[in-house]
């Protein structure tokens, strides 16, 4: 356990030599480097003017994931309290007795400190987790001594039990960017298309109706590190159910405003966001850049390269090609690297690529849709 201000300094030094040596020795693992150009990918998609290097964001990125659900895990609560500062609207912190809220976040900045600073607040709740498994001791060390009670988002039962806690008395602790499992073109009608810096995520709506049927606030909170060993919490103001307007309505602005309140930090510190990487699972990337067919015309006359699904990268040692649909990365050879790039300026006639190209790379390059048909009329 990390108990004094000397012991937590150490063990940031020893985080960031760490991640440090990571970025070093990328290459030597194929693992991290396809995490890297996930990265990569989303910070050129997502936020292109930020100023961070692909590689600096990346570890960047790497710290604030190791702080966050490692390093903080390990700190003493009084310790970790110390760092905080409060703002926002903290109306809801005078009222007596306790009424139940949802409190809705997110694993953004230092995502350990609202738990912690909810119960300094004398406030009883459950915490929602996405599996089962997930003890209270996971969550954090001191839960021996101040257990906390936790609920399996995976549950059969989970809507009951979350319905049973807030009739309690009790509130629910919810981390609503959590959902790691890739979402199906057939599930995303049951989720909220809600607006993230520009793109569409498909968002969970299960919260925001069990707040709706029960008529207890969503109280939306956002955990931030300006800088070291400083952390804000900003609360904001509880979103009240009116009954007088339809669920699905209420459901679509609330997630709206939770997810809003979000990408106010996501512009200046998007590396204390945990879930890029996965933010392919559950954001709408298909409807921006479509994939392209797996058969075209039966007699294409040009190769081109498939711009719309692959990434091209050169590093250091290796070049690198990336699927954005399976998020995988793939070594290549230089001189691979450099024809595909010729054919994003020139498609290559049938014929010629035919020739150039021998015939199972050929047939691989087209099966995995490295390569696209195009007809003459297409190319330039």
């Amino acid at each position: 356990m990390i108990t004094t201000i000397e012991e937590y300094r150490q063990a940031t030094t020893e985080l960031r030599q760490s991640v440090a040596q990571l970025g070093a020795t990328l290459e030597e693992d194929i693992r991290q480097m396809t995490e890297f150009m996930r990265y990569r990918a989303t910070k050129r998609r997502f936020f292109p003017a930020h100023p961070a290097n692909d590689l600096d964001f990346f570890l960047d990125a790497q710290y604030n994931i190791q702080l966050s659900a490692q390093l903080e895990h390990r700190m003493a609560r009084d310790l970790l309290l110390s760092q905080a500062v409060v703002e926002g609207d903290t109306a809801f912190l005078e009222q007596q007795p306790r009424q139940p809220f949802i409190f809705c976040t997110f694993h953004f900045g230092s995502y350990q400190m609202v738990g912690a600073l909810l119960r300094h607040y004398g406030f009883d709740f459950a915490v929602l987790a996405l599996k089962e498994g997930v003890t209270s001791d996971m969550l954090h060390h001191t839960a021996a001594e101040d257990p906390l009670h936790v609920l399996h988002a995976d549950s059969p039962s989970i809507l009951l039990e979350m319905h049973s806690t807030l009739q309690a008395g009790k509130s629910l602790l919810v981390f609503i960017d959590g959902n790691p499992e890739a979402i199906s073109e057939e599930d995303s009608a049951s989720y909220a298309r809600v607006s993230l810096m520009g793109h569409t995520l498909l968002a969970k709506k299960g919260i925001a109706s069990l707040a709706y049927a029960t008529g207890v606030p969503i109280l939306p909170i956002i955990s931030y590190r300006p800088g070291p060993e400083q952390v804000r919490v900003n609360f904001g103001s509880p979103i009240r159910p009116d009954r007088s307007v339809p669920r699905a309505t209420y459901v679509q602005q609330t997630l709206q405003t939770c997810y809003g309140q979000l990408e106010q930090y996501l512009a200046t510190r998007p590396e204390q966001w945990l879930y890029w990487r996965m933010i392919h699972n559950y954001v709408d990337l298909r409807s921006e850049h479509p994939a392209t067919p797996d058969t075209l015309d039966a007699d294409p006359t040009h190769y081109t390269f498939n711009e719309a699904r692959y990434e091209l990268f050169a590093a250091r040692k290796h070049a690198y090609l990336f699927d954005r649909h399976t998020q995988d990365a793939f070594t290549i050879s230089r001189n691979l690297l450099g024809y595909l790039r010729h054919l994003m300026a020139t498609p290559e006639p049938v014929a010629s690529a035919a020739v150039r190209i021998n015939a199972p790379l050929l047939q691989e390059l087209l099966g995995k849709q490295i390569l696209r048909k195009i007809n003459r009329e297409d190319a330039p």
